[in-house]
């Protein structure tokens, strides 16, 4: 009798779990719409670095302020579309063996570039054979090893922890790459540079990327079910702001990557966003997310080819970051439209 019970519990237990995964909503318009302006962020930070002088408004207001939340943001997007779904080994396998596909085809498109900067920026094969397993092949292509290693340290934690206590450990792994990445100048005991020596930075999937995935996997769980007030989302751009304004000041001329106030707006934005009701048909949105993707890891060979023609232009700036912004727009446009005939180059999103 017993054993009847707790079969039908059981049972129940399990129709509940299948009802509830069957309304979850899988397909968000909005952070389609989210994925291409965090990608245009990202092109425009590049540039700022590139383009323009230590102490410019472009370089305050667009590299130290607005861009430091938009790779995070990604981070929180693939989170929680990846565990919004049914979730399992074999689902992660397939996941992070697209994210390694997608790393390697565009560390062989950087190949050029690599080799190229190799004396300038390299001792060895070790050097770089360290780079590509920690900070990435290419300077903008560590956002992918991060974020296999951030899913894949999430949902091996989940096994044996709460969301809750994952929150807590992620965010204090982050609390602490925070400090050692943009607050170092504060002391010297935050230069860690036994830790440097090997793992270069803790701009990564330990100390950065692993809670904004967390934070992902937990709005994908429901948890979050309150609409998001203008008064929070608004004291989350305001922190961002001072933060931004007191880096810029204290921290001379290094880059900005890793900020406190970019955990709070991120995760703004994407419960915004998922809720978004966007008019477009699922084409014009599939482009979008597929152009999102072209973008953030084309944009520097973009940039290389016009710093190369800008020694004999001499262009200012903005105007860099125009053709630059445009071209590769077109770019990933044409790459997505010629896509739908060559197979090949769906590897390249």
């Amino acid at each position: 009798m017993e054993n009847l019970l707790a079969s039908k519990q059981a049972s129940k237990q399990a129709s509940k779990q299948a009802s509830k995964q069957a309304s979850k909503q899988y397909y968000y318009p909005g952070l389609d719409v989210l994925k291409i302006l965090l990608a245009t962020i990202v092109v425009l930070r590049h540039c700022g670095q590139s383009f323009f002088a230590h102490g410019s408004i472009f370089k305050i207001v667009v590299t130290n302020t607005i861009s430091p939340v938009a790779v995070p943001t990604f981070f929180l997007i693939s989170s929680f579309l990846f565990f919004n779904k049914h979730v399992d080994d074999n689902n992660l396998r397939k996941y992070l063996l697209r994210l390694l596909v997608l790393y390697g085809v565009w560390t062989v498109m950087y190949l050029p570039l690599i080799l190229f900067d190799l004396p300038k920026t390299l001792t060895g094969g070790i050097q770089l054979l360290q780079r590509f397993v920690f900070d990435g092949s290419y300077f903008h292509l560590w956002y992918l090893p991060s974020l296999m290693f951030a899913i894949l340290l999430t949902y091996i934690l989940s096994k044996w922890i709460n969301d809750r206590a994952l929150l807590a450990l992620s965010m204090l792994l982050f609390v602490l790459g925070t400090f050692v990445e943009t607050y170092n100048f504060i002391s010297p005991i935050l230069n860690w540079r036994l830790y440097k020596t090997v793992f270069i930075t803790t701009r990564n999937g330990v100390f950065f990327g692993f809670v904004f995935v967390v934070l992902g996997k937990i709005i994908s769980a429901g948890i979050f079910r309150t609409k998001v007030s203008v008064r929070a989302f608004i004291v989350s751009v305001c922190l961002v702001v001072t933060e931004s304004i007191f880096l810029s000041v204290f921290k001379d001329k290094n880059l900005i990557n890793m900020t406190f106030s970019s955990l709070f707006l991120s995760f703004f934005l994407v419960s915004i966003f998922k809720d978004l009701n966007v008019k477009a048909n699922k084409t014009t949105l599939r482009t979008i997310r597929n152009m999102s993707t072209i973008i953030f890891c084309l944009h520097p060979w973009i940039m290389r080819v016009f710093a190369y023609i800008n020694h004999k232009l001499g262009m200012d700036g903005i105007s860099l970051t125009i053709m630059v912004l445009t071209v590769t727009i077109l770019c990933a446009w044409i790459i997505e439209k010629l896509s739908n005939n060559l197979v090949i180059l769906r590897k390249l999103y």
